[in-house]
């Protein structure tokens, strides 16, 4: 990974998931627009999966000055 991966799997291991077990394997990116998220805009779900399984995933606004957050934060 490179440092932007490497600080986005760093978010993920805080939830229990780890990326780097899935590197330079296929998977799929869900993404759905979530409403009524903490009166935020824009603010999206996005889910890896790899063989039925969420492997990783956050909750995050499109905004610049917006936010990220892992799964279960």
């Amino acid at each position: 990974f490179d440092e932007t991966y490497a600080q986005y799997n760093a978010l993920q291991q805080q939830c229990g998931f780890d990326l780097s077990r899935h590197a330079g394997e296929t998977v799929t990116q869900y993404v759905y627009s979530v409403t009524g998220y903490d009166d935020a805009e824009d603010v999206r779900l996005e889910l890896l999966v790899r063989g039925g399984t969420v492997i990783g995933g956050s909750v995050y606004t499109v905004a610049v000055d917006g936010f990220m957050r892992g799964l279960g934060s």
